[in-house]
């Protein structure tokens, strides 16, 4: 495939967005911001197609990152902190200008990114990046093959989130209805089979909290025999082991009190407040983080129907009506102590907790299905485009 090597500012018209995202008032046309979810303008700054690239890093504290970047086409104003790249359509497909810049994002803006504090991308930056065009029509063939692509994820996105939608109505109907429908009374935490009774989560379960690492005590570089869980590893009402922690054998005998075992269920207190889940056999007594607590010792409650009645809305919001509100959210251990759930008999809970399991099973096989999506896509892209 022949290429002309092109710099930007060739063949681009690069603009700064005018609209202020907190101060834009709210109207009929897209205001492009760098979150996913357009916001609204009462006034428009563009009316053609274009490719919107944020200026500033979307993690900030001196890292250089840049999470995402739109095609937006028609009458739309764009925020601020954001360009518009709009390329003459005799050189350059604006939706090819869009997938090329988006799949190599990382190698062609991120290292363009300066700052100490705030880390920011300069307009005279981008108008200097060099990129190689095909013509037209092969721009044209590869921006409809990305298309379908980007269709199939649509529909496939659509059903999860439909999927996600029915699972949770349907969940939180088990705990208003029970199994079998059974004659239901009015209690404070909302409709509950007859026959179920109403029990403080210290009734059911120790809540024991989790420590922070030592005064000058660190992480470990390599894999040891002691895991430190966090915030950041709860995943899906379990952990993800990608970017876990682990500490040394001294660090640990330190906090050795404060480990959390498979047989346990976990919650974050602080930050993300109120997530819930498991501990896989295989990291059975890991460290906990102070930012989370754990049930234990528990008493005619098995700690799968713990899992799902502390996820279910009848609990979360307890838990948010629970929360101190700071700078970072915080929920107490005796606020959770004090939670109230309703508490079936042990075979209920076990027909309950296998119902869930099912849903979740579907659920998961549509996220497995989504992310081989997107790496379908990516791995597409990168052929088409090379």
């Amino acid at each position: 495939m022949n290429k002309i090597k092109y710099k930007i500012s060739d063949f681009t018209l690069i603009e700064k967005g005018k609209s202020p995202i907190l101060k834009t008032k709210e109207g009929q046309y897209p205001l492009v911001v760098t979150a996913e979810k357009r916001k609204s303008s009462d006034s428009f700054q563009f009316n053609t197609k274009a490719v919107c690239i944020p200026l500033v890093s979307s993690t900030g504290h001196g890292h250089a990152s840049i999470k995402r970047i739109h095609y937006q086409k028609g009458k739309f104003a764009l925020a601020s902190i954001m360009i518009a790249l709009i390329p003459d359509e005799q050189i350059c497909h604006t939706k090819y200008l869009y997938y090329y810049i988006y799949h190599i994002k990382d190698k062609i803006l991120v290292p363009l990114m300066k700052g100490s504090a705030n880390v920011t991308l300069s307009m005279s930056d981008v108008k200097k990046i060099e990129i190689e065009l095909p013509n037209i029509e092969k721009q044209k063939e590869i921006v409809s093959h990305l298309e379908k692509i980007d269709e199939m994820i649509t529909d496939h996105e659509k059903m999860y989130e439909d999927s996600r939608s029915f699972s949770h109505s349907f969940c939180n109907k088990l705990f208003h209805n029970g199994i079998t429908n059974n004659v239901s009374k009015e209690t404070k935490i909302g409709r509950i089979p007859e026959n179920w009774d109403i029990m403080k989560i210290d009734e059911i379960a120790d809540v024991k909290g989790g420590k922070r690492l030592p005064s000058g005590y660190q992480f470990e570089n390599k894999k040891t025999k002691y895991p430190y869980l966090r915030v950041v590893d709860f995943d899906n009402e379990s952990i993800n082991v990608k970017n876990l922690k682990y500490i040394n054998k001294e660090t640990h005998e330190k906090i050795s009190k404060y480990v959390i075992s498979s047989n346990d269920v976990y919650i974050s207190i602080a930050g993300s407040v109120g997530i819930v889940g498991l501990i896989p056999e295989e990291l059975n007594n890991s460290n906990l983080t102070e930012n989370a607590a754990r049930f234990c010792n528990l008493k005619n409650i098995s700690k799968e129907y713990l899992t799902n009645i502390l996820n279910s809305d009848m609990v979360q919001i307890q838990i948010q009506k629970s929360l101190k509100i700071t700078a970072q959210p915080k929920l107490a251990l005796f606020k959770i102590k004090n939670l109230e759930i309703p508490l079936p008999s042990m075979i209920e809970q076990k027909q309950i907790s296998d119902i869930i399991k099912f849903q979740k099973t579907i659920f998961n096989k549509l996220i497995l299905q989504k992310k081989e999506l997107h790496m379908l896509k990516s791995s597409i892209t990168d052929q088409l485009l090379q």
